[in-house]
């Protein structure tokens, strides 16, 4: 009875400790293809990306840390041939403490990672990759990847999904369709895939000639598994060419620790306390006490 009593409290006392462990996570998009628009659509400008990293120790003297970037802070590799490009940056650990987090961005792949050092650290990488498109009348033009979260088994969940239209959203915007893809068991690992059915070129300055686009319920479709493939296509269904842009935002937010292991420390403590009256009760041949 002493050895399990025993076992109870320093499996209370190691959940409890569990709550200095170093982890880490991470989202990722994989293109697939990568996309290599033919004959009917054409890429009209570079990539572009925004990002922001941000990190903050458990201790009550150490002061948040934030990165940001634009995409003209970006090396040139980062913006112009396949998509996405190639860059990697982040913010590195100091002090060889780790919390840090990571930026990477690789032909046909965006990930957002972070590393912390103790469970009540707090980490978040933010990417955002855009690029506008030019459609032949009555074509289609599809980005279609896997989306992946990594995360401690504390914190995994199913998938879900959802899929948001908002036509005329501006004057600028005739229509949007934007899917959002996240996880059941954490709060800030998902990913926005996003497409544009604009009415003017987003490469030209004056902003004319407009086309004044009506937003039709055929302009776009979609599909997402349980294993995170997703594909959103964008449907030309007029005479005109189309403009268009493509949107993903790729969210990587360290989750708040689970309770267990403290509730776990609660009862071996509790156990503990309670050990010295089993022990006389059993020595004294006597009934347990039933109550503390």
């Amino acid at each position: 009875m002493k050895k399990i009593v025993a076992a109870l409290a320093l499996a209370g006392a190691l959940g409890w400790q569990g709550q200095a462990l170093a982890d880490q996570g991470f989202t990722q998009f994989q293109l697939d293809p990568i996309m290599t628009p033919g004959t009917a659509a054409e890429w009209i400008a570079n990539n572009s990306f925004q990002s922001q990293t941000g990190v903050t120790r458990n201790l009550p003297d150490w002061p948040m840390r934030f990165d940001h970037r634009g995409g003209g802070e970006l090396p040139p590799a980062a913006s112009a041939g396949a998509p996405f490009g190639n860059v990697s940056y982040g913010m590195p650990a100091l002090d060889g403490y780790p919390l840090s987090t990571h930026v990477q961005i690789s032909d046909g792949l965006l990930r957002a990672s972070w590393q912390r050092g103790d469970l009540l650290d707090g980490a978040s990488s933010w990417v955002r990759w855009e690029r506008p498109f030019l459609l032949e009348p009555n074509a289609s033009i599809t980005l279609s990847g896997l989306f992946t979260i990594g995360l401690p088994a504390p914190y995994q969940g199913d998938l879900t999904s959802s899929l948001a239209l908002k036509p005329q959203l501006s004057y600028d915007v005739a229509h949007e369709a934007e899917i959002t893809l996240g996880g059941t068991g954490h709060y800030g690992m998902d990913m926005i895939l996003a497409a544009d059915i604009l009415n003017r070129d987003p490469t030209d300055l004056g902003g004319f000639p407009w086309q004044g686009r009506q937003a039709h319920a055929e302009d776009f479709s979609y599909n997402v598994d349980s294993f995170g493939h997703v594909a959103l296509t964008v449907h030309n269904n007029s005479d005109l060419l189309m403009f268009g842009n493509f949107r993903i935002d790729l969210y990587s937010v360290a989750p708040v620790p689970v309770p267990a292991s403290g509730l776990v420390m609660a009862l071996g403590l509790a156990v503990l306390a309670f050990w010295p009256r089993v022990r006389r009760s059993l020595l004294d041949g006597g009934p347990m006490p039933m109550h503390a």
